[in-house]
């Protein structure tokens, strides 16, 4: 399953498990939203992770995957006593283009707050100095495992991953870590922003008016606090995103999917409370953190200005 190098092979079981043809039939199918009406469409999409997820519980070990995946390198995100840090994900291109106003807004806005960058990607010479010679902000990367995947696929790793090393940052990681999205900014004091996971283990932005089951955990912000409850929480959905991420046929929304499903089965013994969507903003004058998300990632982040706030 690996090669001499640590690096996984997945995509032969992927085939082996569905077929190729399957595989983008059913990628295509979901992916490129050729079902209508966009209801029929939900149902199908969650009834096909469902069934995919109570087929990889029973078929391999989230432990004997984790082999499979390649070493992380670098930095580890607070590994010493303090308040709140930050912690985003990305490619090598993601990193380029966004950690540069991320930490630019950090600087004028939450100058005390800590942020953790982690790669999925060789760390190259090409990073902004801003990235790697700046005080507050430490750096890991990992080698990619994406060659050969579809823009879909390459998406779903990206976006499930991020939780899966979050999972195993946390074990080590004597602060909270509020994951957020690598195209955001932040507009407020952090400092002050502390009431809104207090006496948390897990901190979630919960949405339980959409009917889709897969929008219901918005995946944009997330707090995990350095305890025991929230380590278990954060392994278990690590260890169900995983199968699907390395055996699994495409799946929409997976990481928000495994993430609710986690939350549906997993919580007992876990303090979770309930995130604000101020911390994952697409605007607004009350806004703590501005994610750029979707479509709106085309928006020239540099450009843009971060009025100081102290809440």
């Amino acid at each position: 399953m690996a090669t001499a190098g640590g690096k996984a092979q997945p995509k032969a079981d992927r085939q082996a498990y569905l077929g190729p043809a399957g595989a983008r039939f059913l990628e295509n199918l979901v992916y490129r939203k050729t079902i209508r009406p966009r209801g029929l469409r939900r149902v199908i999409s969650h009834a096909m992770f469902l069934a995919l997820d109570a087929r990889q519980g029973r078929r391999c070990g989230a432990g004997d995957l984790r082999k499979m995946l390649p070493p992380v390198q670098g930095a580890r995100p607070a590994t010493t006593d303090g308040p709140c840090s930050l912690i985003a994900f990305g490619d090598p291109r993601f990193i380029s283009r966004f950690a540069p106003a991320l930490i630019a807004s950090i600087r004028e806005n939450s100058p005390t707050t800590s942020l953790h960058l982690h790669q999925f990607g060789e760390k190259t010479e090409a990073l902004p100095s801003v990235v790697t010679g700046t005080k507050g902000v430490s750096f890991s990367w990992e080698a990619s495992l994406c060659d050969g995947m579809s823009p879909a696929r390459r998406c779903q790793y990206y976006q499930s991953m991020r939780f899966i090393r979050l999972a195993e940052f946390l074990q080590t990681a004597r602060r909270g870590l509020l994951a957020i999205d690598i195209d955001s900014v932040v507009r407020r004091n952090l400092d002050a922003c502390q009431h809104f996971w207090q006496n948390a283990d897990i901190g979630l932005i919960l949405r339980y008016d959409f009917a889709d089951p897969g929008k219901r955990v918005l995946a944009a912000a997330l707090y995990a606090a350095p305890t025991d409850a929230a380590r278990r929480f954060m392994s278990k959905g690590a260890g169900r995103m995983l199968p699907h991420v390395l055996l699994s046929p495409f799946t929409e929304k997976l990481d928000q999917r495994c993430l609710q499903r986690t939350f549906q089965r997993d919580a007992e013994g876990v303090r979770i409370v309930p995130l604000p969507m101020t911390l994952a903003a697409l605007d607004g004058e009350d806004a703590v953190i501005v994610s750029y998300r979707g479509k709106r990632k085309n928006q020239a982040l540099q450009a843009q200005a971060h009025p100081k706030s102290n809440v």
